[in-house]
């Protein structure tokens, strides 16, 4: 989508950078405070603890004495939940086929949900969403909310070589046999259709007087991000970037970049690794590789108020502009007909009246807390029953003795104790491990974690008994995943819901050509052809996400089993035997099984013309009867002779 021109010097230029700015900072002082949580609930995914005093001496003592210490800890138990809370949402989204499911609402045709659940499905591992979505789900369970931006491209791959052609002058050929080499460039048209990017939620700037789950009542939404040169270069060929003269831009990360305002978008702690802006330059052109921060804001404009047109109707429009202020690169309507902010959210908590939404490790933070101290206080009580403790006289022992740390201890008396009855000079005071109860103690926690909704059976691990029946271990999988299917409802029926409707009206909006595609899911296999053509045509209608009901998958081989019972008992019951087809009956009972390509060992049946073809072009030789060969001058129909 092309951009307007917007002068640097023009007021148009300056009344856009204004009203950008002021949604941007307003934005940013209404959570400023969320930041700082985001920074703190990041550090403890990773199980990171700040380092003391005391502990950066015993870890130095490990490192050059070979002294060992006790270190301060922090449990992974946090990690665990998240990742555990992960995988039951990845399970129940992302393994179906297809991902996107659609329904038609006022009466599309079977062939039409084919061809657009094809088209998606197409899109969706041609543009890698997959992995988008995989973390999409990830940063629900970290921040309790998260953001993945949908957009519509049309990417082309400029590609040369060095060919060899015959050598011409003034469009004649100068010499027979004479070449030269020369440069050939070919402009290659690439992916077309939907693709998603993963957005940080320190990054996106809502309307602060809506809550982010309302974020799209609101009057704008902005999106703190980085592009490079090759992308501003990119853009402006596609007509999408203006004011790209890198001469005036400030490069990320650099001391000018960041005169003049402030950058706290980045929630990631100082103590772990982010990405670098400003890490190297070219030696032919320092500006070449350099990466400017930017913000997209989209806001609901009236144009004749921004004197962009004479409509007072509000309309969407993009606005690309620098993070210092210093340019905008891009000015334009958002033309999507869905009309929508093209971002998706998911929250944890079913919460339409606070601003921000918790996330599973703020609601286990306590929990969290108190692990670590049960189980440090009980290593440091340990540590110090290890380090036995006197009451001596000075005078009579040397005291440097007891500051090695070595195995066994020997004791020096000093000359004024010679003579005199060592255990009068030293007494051991008593030592007890009063934390031996920790330990105890921590099993209490787990049980209370077990009651916010994450329990052991979701987690992976099973019960210290082995005398549990099969239906008593599904029995407390389904209570404990009760809570996660509630969870999961909600996010189908908003994040998810949300973004499959944007794909959908952005693919009948830009697709404009035709494709064969092949059926997504098992509906391939029922369909008779296992591909069908996808055309702007027919993709017209309405479509509805399927929601996601938020249980979990059934074990195939649990279904594979259930269906040779069916078979069975089948047998017993001839009339109900002969209304289903067998054929493609085991066919999916071996797929459930984990059985491919069970379709190249099927026998092709073929008419008797073609057969019959296929025996005279000696393509085909008639299939003898097992056992009944006939002999030299044997009688057909006869047996054989011996």
């Amino acid at each position: 989508m092309r951009s307007i021109e917007v002068s640097p010097q023009g007021e148009l230029h300056k009344r856009i950078v204004d009203g950008v700015r002021e949604r941007v900072k307003a934005s940013k002082a209404a959570r400023s405070t969320r930041d700082v949580k985001w920074r703190e609930l990041e550090e403890l995914f990773v199980a990171y603890m700040p380092e003391k005093e005391d502990d950066l001496i015993r870890k130095l003592n490990r490192k050059n004495a070979g002294t060992p210490e006790y270190t301060t800890i922090q449990l992974p138990y946090s990690y665990a939940i998240a990742m555990a809370a992960h995988s039951y949402f990845a399970t129940v989204f992302l393994s179906r086929i297809p991902v996107f499911q659609f329904a038609g609402f006022h009466g599309e045709g079977e062939d039409q949900v084919l061809a657009m659940e094809a088209l998606h499905n197409w899109q969706v591992y041609k543009s890698k969403m997959l992995g988008v979505l995989y973390i999409w789900l990830q940063d629900l369970t970290k921040y309790g909310e998260a953001w993945v931006m949908n957009y519509w491209t049309e990417e082309f791959r400029t590609v040369s070589n060095i060919v060899e052609r015959p050598k011409m002058f003034l469009g004649m050929l100068e010499e027979e046999g004479k070449t030269e080499k020369v440069r050939e460039t070919k402009r290659i048209r690439g992916y077309q259709g939907n693709k998603l990017a993963n957005v940080h939620p320190a990054k996106v700037l809502t309307d602060p007087r809506y809550s982010r789950s309302n974020f799209q009542d609101g009057e704008f939404v902005a999106v703190f991000g980085k592009v490079s040169r090759n992308d501003l270069l990119k853009g402006e060929d596609q007509g999408r970037y203006i004011n790209t003269d890198h001469r005036r831009f400030k490069r990320a990360g650099t001391a000018n970049a960041h005169a003049g305002y402030e950058l706290q978008e980045e929630s990631a702690s100082d103590k772990l690794e982010v990405p670098r802006a400003d890490a190297f330059g070219t030696a032919m052109a320092k500006e070449a590789s350099d990466v400017y921060e930017i913000y997209e804001v989209i806001i609901e404009i009236v144009p004749s108020d921004w004197k962009l047109g004479k409509s007072n109707m509000p309309e969407k429009w993009v606005f690309t502009v620098l993070a210092d202020w210093s340019v905008v690169i891009e000015a334009r309507p958002l033309g999507y007909i869905h009309d929508r902010f093209p971002l998706a959210q998911l929250e944890t908590e079913m919460d339409a009246y606070f601003h921000h939404s918790r996330s599973l490790l703020e609601v286990y933070e306590p929990v969290q807390n108190t692990l670590d101290w049960l189980v440090n206080s009980h290593f440091y009580n340990v540590r110090q029953v290890l380090n036995n403790q006197f009451i001596l006289d000075p005078s009579r022992v040397n005291i440097r003795d007891f500051e090695r740390n070595d195995p066994g201890l020997a004791v020096r008396m000093s000359p004024a104790g010679y003579g005199t009855d060592p255990r009068t000079a030293v007494h051991q005071l008593p030592v007890a491990d009063v934390t031996q109860g920790h330990l105890r103690d921590m099993d209490m926690m787990y049980n209370f974690g077990e009651r916010l909704g994450i329990n052991d059976s979701i987690m992976g691990m099973t019960h210290p008994s082995s005398r549990r029946s099969a239906q008593e271990v599904r029995g407390s999988q389904s209570f404990g995943m009760s809570r996660l299917k509630t969870i999961t409802e909600f996010m189908s029926a908003t994040g998810w819901d949300e973004l499959a409707s944007m794909m959908v009206q952005n693919s009948q909006q830009f697709f404009d050509s035709e494709m064969k595609l092949r059926i997504a899911g098992s509906t391939a296999d029922l369909a008779g052809e296992a591909f069908t053509n996808v055309t702007p045509e027919q993709i017209a209608g309405e479509y509805s996400f399927e929601p996601v009901d938020g249980s979990i998958p059934v074990d195939r081989y649990a279904q594979a089993s259930m269906w040779r019972e069916i078979l069975t008992q089948m047998k017993e019951v001839p009339q109900v035997y002969m209304q289903y087809d067998l054929g493609k009956i085991f066919g999916y009972v071996a797929q459930l099984g984990g059985i491919k390509n069970l379709n190249r060992f099927k026998v092709q049946v073929q008419d008797n013309d073609r057969m019959q073809a296929q025996m005279q072009a000696g393509n085909a030789v008639p299939m003898a009867t097992p056992g009944n060969d006939l002999e030299p001058g044997q009688t057909t129909g006869m047996g054989p002779t011996a």
